[in-house]
């Protein structure tokens, strides 16, 4: 519960006004997809869910150091 009333940014009040938008339009305009459209960013918003939060942000992999390279003899052809 305490994940709906915290942490209010600029882009969780964004995907509320939008997905309230949306599904006022959807019900205007009697467009089921796009109110279910709406619902889902409402959700996110209240939620807090989503890849705005962070969620989404992948870790690099850790290159583990390869097998020493051994040193590499050239002969020159002319």
């Amino acid at each position: 519960m305490e994940n709906i009333t915290k942490n209010w940014g600029i882009m969780r009040v964004a995907r509320l006004l939008i997905g309230a938008y949306i599904v006022w339009d959807a019900f205007k305009q009697q467009t089921p997809v796009w109110a279910l459209l709406g619902a889902f960013f409402i959700y996110q918003a209240v939620m807090n869910t989503g890849c705005a939060m962070g969620g989404c942000n992948i870790q690099p992999k850790e290159e583990k150091p390869s097998a020493k390279v051994e040193s590499i003899d050239f002969e020159e052809i002319k």
